[in-house]
């Protein structure tokens, strides 16, 4: 097989599972390639964005849930001091 007939498959591959690829007739090679460079460029920026909320998601799950123990620390804190509080005698002059 020539690479000529394996570009005009490539071409026809590429002009029937793509949405807006340009037609090999109106459109000369370099102008296919810019193309498919430009619709990478959009594919790359659009993966760097989700990957970026994805890590904005992880780290706010994270940050909730450290301030949920941090909440749950700070009531036993202070669940332990209204008990230890409880067994003091604040009578004057008591001893």
């Amino acid at each position: 097989m020539s690479s000529a007939g394996s570009a005009q498959i490539l071409r026809t591959e590429l002009a029937t599972r793509i949405t807006g690829y340009p037609s090999s007739q109106g459109s000369s090679p370099s102008q296919l390639v810019a193309w498919l460079r430009d619709q990478h460029l959009k594919e790359a920026e659009r993966l760097r964005q989700s990957r970026d909320r994805e890590h904005k998601f992880a780290l706010r799950t994270s940050q909730r849930r450290g301030a949920a123990w941090f909440v749950i620390a700070l009531m036993a804190l202070l669940a332990m001091l209204g008990l230890g509080l409880l067994g003091v005698d604040t009578r004057v002059g008591s001893w």
